[in-house]
């Protein structure tokens, strides 16, 4: 069964604001690496994650993309 990729994993992994936080998300991502766990990754959640990289960590929108 597949499940969808929450935005705050995403954002946690890659800004690495919070050890824990990030640690738990690299756990996820190594697990989808490894074929553990199959995962989706809806349009909006990528959007959403366009958006709080450059609005909200303010990372410019070239980095980003």
């Amino acid at each position: 069964m597949k499940k969808i990729l929450d935005t705050n994993i995403i954002i946690r992994f890659l800004i690495w604001d919070d050890e824990n936080l990030y640690k738990k998300s690299f756990e996820i991502f190594r697990q989808i690496e490894n074929n553990e766990i199959e995962v989706v990754i809806t349009e909006w959640v990528v959007l959403e994650c366009l958006y709080v990289l450059e609005k909200f960590y303010e990372i410019p929108k070239l980095e980003v993309v």
